[in-house]
């Protein structure tokens, strides 16, 4: 079920992280890696009634601000989606009615109008909406004018008393913006709260942690680490090559290199974890070249992903 729900985790704020400010990525990555290792220790947090209370607000709190960004995104797109929805329904009425009264001009023999009334919807391409609202305003303004001469040629009442609404409708989807603003506002009010209650639940996680430091002092290393908030910039993130040699001496010292295109990074792998750490590297996917004296070079690849803690790992033969 844990890993279940580590999943949905991981899907959601996959989604989150592209659409957050850097600062804010940075923190969402070390509250995931905190909320991952203590599920992974579910059975050490529930020894601290106290412990596993703030980790249940800690989990609800986060689930509360992905609700949060989803409302606020939702807000946005929600409206320029619906924008574009009318904006296609009050154009196409405004060539249909252009249309009418093209043929009317024509037949009437006025050059002037049958120019002005000769367009498509392609017309509109590249227009700013208050381009495109002036000129269907005047299509209708010029129709209702000549509604008494139009009546063998498609125009009437109804039609344009619909155009109106639609046109309406339109002028109400390009001022929704600014209306949508207030909850994009207040969204993102919500999502700096989220965050200073989290940042005060994780101090008294913190605190409530030191009762490990005797009898469980690596669960307590480990969440000191996990705590640690990383800058990765501009879609850099950090990379862990766990190495291992077949004869189970200690791979301290062993070269590892990660190369994409002319990009390569060169880390030692460090004795307190067997592990080459690349703390600022750029997202993709890198060839990797292991090295050690009296061993068997070692290649492979490794996907490197934004936003995330990134593990590989591999062993050198004799």
């Amino acid at each position: 079920m844990n890993m279940f729900v580590n999943l949905i985790f991981c899907l959601i704020f996959k989604f989150i992280f592209e659409i957050m400010m850097q600062s804010q990525e940075n923190f969402h990555s070390m509250t995931d890696e905190v909320q991952k290792l203590l599920t992974a220790n579910a059975v050490l947090v529930a020894t601290v009634a106290a412990l596993d209370g703030e980790f249940t607000r800690f989990k609800a709190k986060r689930l509360e601000l992905v609700d949060n960004y989803i409302r606020q995104q939702q807000a946005i797109k929600g409206a320029t989606k619906q924008k574009r929805l009318d904006r296609a329904a009050a154009i196409q009425e405004a060539v249909q009615v252009a249309g009418n009264v093209y043929v009317y001009a024509v037949q009437a023999n006025d050059q002037l109008l049958a120019e002005n009334m000769s367009f498509r919807d392609t017309t509109f391409k590249k227009q700013r909406d208050t381009e495109i609202l002036a000129k269907i305003r005047w299509v209708h303004t010029q129709a209702v004018a000549l509604l008494p001469l139009m009546g063998s040629f498609g125009n009437t009442v109804a039609s344009l008393a619909h155009f109106q609404q639609v046109i309406d409708t339109y002028a109400d989807s390009v001022s929704g913006p600014r209306n949508v603003n207030v909850e994009k506002k207040t969204a993102t009010r919500d999502i700096k709260l989220n965050i200073e209650e989290l940042r005060g639940i994780l101090n008294n996680i913190d605190r409530l942690m030191y009762n490990f430091s005797v009898s469980h002092p690596q669960f307590l290393s480990d969440y000191q680490n996990a705590r640690e908030i990383i800058d990765y910039g501009h879609r850099r993130t950090r990379l862990g090559l766990f190495v291992e040699l077949e004869d189970g001496v200690d791979s301290a010292g062993v070269v590892v290199v990660i190369t994409k295109g002319t990009k390569s990074y060169t880390e030692v792998v460090r004795s307190a974890d067997h592990t080459a750490l690349f703390d600022s590297v750029l997202a993709g996917t890198y060839n990797v070249s292991i090295h050690h004296v009296g061993y068997q070079p070692y290649t492979g690849t490794v996907l490197v992903r934004s936003g995330a803690h990134n593990t590989g790992s591999a062993k050198l033969m004799l």
